[in-house]
């Protein structure tokens, strides 16, 4: 890419995987790095793209204002250049994702305007499609809802969507909001109002049970069963990053001073703060099926392997660091836990997890690590 990369994901099989970013265009690449197909996506920066559960469709969302689905073959080809071109929103595209179980449903977020007594008014907005461009529904009714909503997660197979809620107005508390999708609209279910900062990232737990909320206060906000909260010492600097553990019994936070903060989840009170990188650390996974194995992202440029003890009892273990030059923004596993796919403010970097990393090949916008 000639730019940031701002967006990957793999299909379902782990095979594919798709990136895209500030170029506006969009790349379908083996998991050994080599290119399959591009396409001159948009017009502007390409902020979300997710693949259907089928993987036969790759929907990308950009700063065009646009949502596009392109349909992909099974060799993990776009079918054609002639993709389907949702109606133009009234700003720009968020994020994006489809239904964890369905192909015919999809949820975007984007920040829309419109004028209110002459005042032109910036609002949230979440919407849920079908891939014949229709809207199924949308959240507000309301346009005065001055607030940002960048990302969300479905909760429980997809029945319930949660989003963080951050008010411009700095008086008002931000929220945590949930939806029900069972009926196939978005319908409110709950807020939760909260003292938190500025709200960065939004977690759900595997089992659904804990939804998780990292802030610029440096505090990590926990909801246990939509019922109570409660929430991890503070830290010195805001938090950007989160991931649960697969069993659901850890999680894992990343700081913008450096650190990584460990707390196993039915002992929140003493988590394991290990000073992981030199600056920020902007992106955290946990391996599938493996919650000894935490991969951080730092701004640093640094991809590092660390072994966790469930405990945390033990000290955490560096199984090695792979060294960009840029800063690692997103860290994501290929379904197998195989590959593992790393998005930073240049690249598209792709990795086996194994015993030992050395760099394979490079050019100007693609790098790729062999690690047998």
């Amino acid at each position: 890419h000639q730019g940031a990369v701002l967006s990957v994901d793999f299909n379902h099989k782990g095979d594919v995987i798709a990136s895209a970013g500030k170029d506006g265009t969009v790349r379908l690449w083996k998991v050994n790095g080599a290119l399959i197909s591009a396409a001159e996506a948009h017009s502007d920066t390409v902020l979300g793209l997710s693949f259907s559960p089928s993987g036969q469709t790759l929907a990308s969302a950009s700063a065009d204002n646009k949502i596009k689905l392109w349909s992909i073959d099974k060799q993990g080809r776009f079918i054609n250049q002639a993709p389907t071109i949702f109606p133009s929103q009234k700003g720009l595209v968020w994020s994006l994702e489809f239904h964890p179980e369905r192909n015919d449903i999809l949820a975007s977020a984007s920040r829309e305007f419109d004028k209110v007594n002459g005042v032109t008014v910036f609002f949230p907005t979440l919407k849920l499609w079908t891939p014949q461009k229709t809207i199924i529904d949308q959240w507000p009714f309301n346009k005065a809802v001055e607030a940002e909503a960048q990302t969300f997660s479905f909760l429980n197979r997809g029945q319930r969507l949660v989003a963080p809620l951050n008010w411009r107005d700095q008086e008002k508390p931000n929220e945590l909001k949930i939806w029900n999708l069972s009926n196939g609209s978005i319908s409110p279910q709950a807020s939760f109002k909260t003292d938190a900062d500025t709200i960065n990232v939004v977690e759900v737990s595997p089992n659904n049970q804990i939804i998780a909320l990292a802030s610029d206060d440096g505090i990590v906000r926990l909801l246990h069963d939509q019922k109570r909260w409660s929430s991890l010492p503070a830290q010195d600097a805001p938090l950007k990053a989160l991931a649960f553990s697969p069993n659901g019994q850890q999680l894992a936070a990343g700081s913008l001073d450096g650190k990584i903060i460990l707390s196993k989840l039915n002992d929140t009170a003493n988590p394991l703060a290990v000073e992981a990188h030199i600056t920020e650390v902007l992106s955290l996974a946990f391996k599938p099926g493996d919650a000894s194995l935490l991969v951080s992202g730092g701004a640093d440029g640094s991809l590092k392997f660390w072994q966790v003890d469930p405990t945390l009892k033990q000290p955490r273990t560096l199984l090695r660091t792979i060294q960009t030059q840029i800063a690692i923004n997103a860290v994501s596993f290929s379904p197998d836990g195989k590959f593992i796919a790393v998005s930073d403010l240049e690249t598209a970097a792709f990795s086996e997890p194994a015993s030992r990393a050395s760099a394979a090949r490079q050019n100007h916008f693609l790098q790729i690590w062999d690690t047998h």
